[in-house]
């Protein structure tokens, strides 16, 4: 496993996990931090180079996410990774979003998730959440930043769906590809996962 420089890892102790699980119940939702940091594992914490205070977090030997203070914010953050996203969608249902699958090619690629792209989403998202991003079987396929709140969201693509219905100069004027609704940060899984129980939840269709 690579962690990042300076390489300066350490077993977290109890000041560190108790900061770290209430900010994951937090974003994510109640509980949700003890079962991504539960007392029965050795959990490890890498010291990352930043503006302030950030760790790297380490469970079964994957890199889970990083526990990041906000200066503007005065705050931390915990910022998922891909495997950490996997393990956050068995147990919360809080900044979820879900795509259309034929967006998928472009994800892989590095593309951002665009409006059109979203077949749903957690009403709850606020512009700058950390969100993580399934696809229509359920399976956790990325991590990135909401660059729109829900309301926002559902604003521009009712703007977007009521000017599909007019002449294509007003479409173009539009310029929806200018707003990436999810800005994509980590690589999309290229192997199968158990399905996630996460489409059973209700889904805010964008319409």
């Amino acid at each position: 496993m690579k962690i990042s420089p300076p390489g300066d890892p350490f077993p977290a102790m109890e000041g560190h996990l108790e900061q770290a699980i209430s900010t994951i119940d937090k974003q994510f939702g109640a509980d949700t931090g003890f079962q991504m940091l539960p007392s029965n594992k050795p959990i490890v914490m890498n010291k990352v180079s930043s503006l302030d205070a950030m760790y790297e977090i380490i469970v079964d030997g994957y890199i889970l996410g990083r526990l990041r203070f906000d200066i503007p914010k005065q705050g931390y953050t915990f910022l998922p990774t891909l495997e950490g996203a996997r393990r956050l969608g068995r147990h919360s249902r809080v900044g979820w979003v879900s795509c259309y699958d034929e967006v998928l090619p472009y994800l892989k690629k590095g593309a951002n998730l665009m409006l059109p792209g979203i077949a749903g989403c957690d009403l709850d998202i606020k512009v700058d959440d950390e969100v993580w991003i399934i696809n229509s079987s359920g399976l956790v396929i990325g991590v990135g930043v909401a660059r729109m709140s829900e309301r926002d969201t559902q604003s521009r693509y009712e703007r977007l769906m009521i000017r599909r219905n007019h002449t294509s100069i007003k479409r173009q004027r539009l310029g929806m590809t200018l707003f990436p609704a999810i800005s994509l940060i980590s690589a999309l899984l290229k192997k199968k996962q158990p399905p996630l129980s996460v489409v059973q939840s209700p889904v805010l269709m964008l319409r």
